[in-house]
């Protein structure tokens, strides 16, 4: 493994991008409802990156298509109809699922609907063409997982998870092997202390998730909010300035794959999330260097 090219794959998909999260667009109650009709920079209709980023979208995520219509004998149709509908993406779009919502079949469980489940599913199946699970495999989700059947984050809710997202060539993403902020991890607070024996735990702990999902996952966050946890914030209005666009071309000069993971916008209208989201999805989708996008 190139473990710095390793490292910097860590820092631009799981970290950096991160500032696209839910407290970048969040307000007071007393303002959601005297919101302008314009927030943030670029959000007009006419705004100049949007041509920009079409152009882009044209040369890098479409290609020319070549059918042949031929009868039985080889010989060319003259004037055939043809119908030609996209299957799947090469882009990947995504989201975080959890994985009883995908398991549950049948019956109930707590706030989890046997119909909500079925509902779950078909939105995955018409939207997404990658996943990650939001908590199923973080280290005290993963203990509990394996001692407690009845407990969401059950072992047999992730298997059948993810027999059901195999079948459909939906890939996973993991998420996380490690946490930046130790006392997040389920260890006792002598062994904080005591860096051998933390070492060894989180030694066991990667040894065993690492084993126990090899070749059920596509990738993996290494270790999650590496830099930033907490710090990068209000930058929701970049997409107009200094855009998205010019700060993943500072980013791309590593010469690695990017992707946006986590990313996320709640407290805010639902008019101006869509809004917000659309943008910036096209202007992500419009650079060359960027393979996905998870929600």
């Amino acid at each position: 493994m190139n473990i710095k090219k390793t490292y910097l794959l860590f820092l631009l998909s799981v970290l950096f991008f991160q500032c696209a999260s839910n407290e970048e667009l969040a307000l007071p109650e007393s303002r959601k409802m005297s919101l302008p009709e314009y927030i943030y920079s670029g959000q007009e209709p006419n705004a100049s990156w949007r041509m920009e980023a079409a152009a882009r979208i044209e040369k890098y995520r479409k290609a020319d298509l070549v059918v042949s219509v031929i009868d039985n004998y080889g010989r060319p149709i003259k004037d055939a109809e043809v119908k030609i509908e996209m299957q799947r993406h090469a882009f990947g779009f995504g989201s975080m699922v959890h994985a009883v919502g995908i398991a549950l079949e049948g019956k109930d469980y707590r706030t989890f609907k046997s119909e909500d489940a079925r509902r779950y599913r078909k939105v995955i199946q018409e939207n997404y063409n990658k996943v990650v699970f939001g908590n199923d495999l973080k280290w005290a989700q993963w203990l509990k997982g394996e001692h407690d059947s009845g407990s969401v984050y059950a072992r047999d809710n992730l298997w059948k998870a993810l027999f059901w997202l195999q079948e459909r060539n939906i890939p996973v993403r993991g998420h996380w092997i490690m946490h930046n902020v130790l006392d997040r991890l389920p260890v006792s607070s002598q062994e904080l202390t005591k860096p051998d024996a933390l070492r060894k735990q989180i030694t066991m702990h990667i040894q065993d998730v690492v084993s126990v999902m090899k070749g059920r996952l596509i990738e993996w966050d290494a270790i999650n909010h590496l830099v930033g946890w907490g710090k990068l914030k209000r930058t929701h209005e970049v997409i107009g300035r200094e855009s998205y666009y010019h700060i993943y071309e500072r980013f791309a000069s590593f010469g690695l794959e990017m992707q946006v993971t986590e990313f996320d916008i709640n407290q805010v209208p639902d008019k101006l999330q869509a809004s917000y989201l659309r943008d910036f999805m096209t202007v992500t989708l419009s650079h060359p260097a960027i393979s996905g996008i998870i929600m």
